[in-house]
């Protein structure tokens, strides 16, 4: 199974992603947009494994008080394949020091993960082709950050779904 730590987004989260991805389709933006209810914030890839009980195992006894973060601003990485678009995070400090948290548990358990550098942020669309000059300014979306969960990519009809397999309450 190819695995994933997130932190998910409410359903109230996920409908401002749905009204803003709507705005930016508005602007004529080609890209493959995400489905909403698939939003989140990656805080570790792991990738394929078949050790899901020593992942859970590895963040059943981290210990981090909930905290809020927000949206603050629209981004993109360029790739071959055209533009990822994302949503940048504000006071993203302690979203930060629980990726190294959650990430420094997965090395004492040996467990294998994309060492790439925690960039905070949610994907909203892949393939983009768009000029830098976007009108439709990011919402500011706040988001509780009250659990991190254990997910599973599942690809339908070439396209990513999320299954949430562990939930971690913080």
């Amino acid at each position: 199974m190819r695995l994933f730590i997130s932190i998910n987004l409410s359903v109230e989260n996920r409908q401002q992603i749905r009204e803003y991805i709507t705005s930016l389709k508005k602007e004529n933006i080609q890209a493959n947009f995400i489905d909403p209810d698939n939003a989140h914030i990656t805080l570790v890839f792991i990738g394929e494994t078949n050790r899901l009980e020593c992942v859970k195992k590895a963040i059943e006894n981290i210990e981090f008080k909930p905290f809020e973060i927000s949206t603050n601003r629209l981004g993109y990485f360029n790739t071959p394949s055209g533009k990822i678009l994302w949503l940048g995070i504000d006071n993203e400090s302690k979203l930060k020091e629980l990726a190294s948290l959650v990430r420094s548990n997965l090395e004492k358990a040996n467990i294998p993960f994309d060492r790439k550098n925690f960039s905070a942020h949610i994907t909203i669309a892949r393939k983009a082709r768009i000029n830098t000059n976007i009108l439709v300014k990011a919402p500011k979306i706040d988001i509780k950050a009250s659990y991190i969960s254990i997910m599973e990519t599942i690809f339908e009809n070439n396209k990513p779904t999320y299954k949430e397999r562990i939930v971690k309450i913080l």
